[in-house]
């Protein structure tokens, strides 16, 4: 079996505000295996689609959801969105990926996403959400039911 980091690479460390992390001897701080997969993840939720001069491909339409009204329609396309960009991670065990709106109201979109790696017993999450006013997109990973953790 590889290397988590062989199968997970590695990148520059981002903090929440997707700055680079600096260590305090100056150098930039890396990251690998799963907390490089999941940084991925959330960078491509947080990336507009075509965003990138070198990966096309790379990004989100989620951020377009924000001016939609509440329907059900709006619903299941924003949760196929949130479902379709994560799925496009070639590390992301194919079938697992769910996600669910949280809230969705006059303030804004808060959404759920799920998933698993591939060769990890562990699911991952991170919650997103769309701020209405300014259009705000943050993305948190958080622990899932039972994990308290440990």
């Amino acid at each position: 079996m590889a290397e988590q980091s062989d199968i997970f690479g590695s990148d520059i460390l981002l903090d929440d505000l997707r700055i680079p992390v600096v260590a305090a001897n100056g150098e930039l701080v890396i990251c690998d295996g799963i907390t490089a997969a999941v940084q991925d993840i959330r960078l491509r939720v947080f990336t507009y689609l075509h965003g990138l001069f070198y990966d096309y491909d790379f990004g989100s339409l989620i951020p377009d959801w924000i001016h939609e009204e509440n329907t059900k329609a709006s619903r299941l396309g924003l949760v196929a969105e949130v479902r379709r960009r994560i799925e496009l991670d070639s590390r992301v065990l194919a079938g697992t990926v769910k996600a669910k709106i949280l809230a969705w109201d006059e303030l804004g979109i808060k959404i759920e996403a799920t998933w698993s790696f591939w060769d990890t017993p562990e699911p991952q999450n991170i919650t997103i959400t769309l701020d209405r006013p300014g259009g705000r997109r943050v993305v948190e990973d958080v622990a899932l039911e039972g994990d308290h953790g440990v």
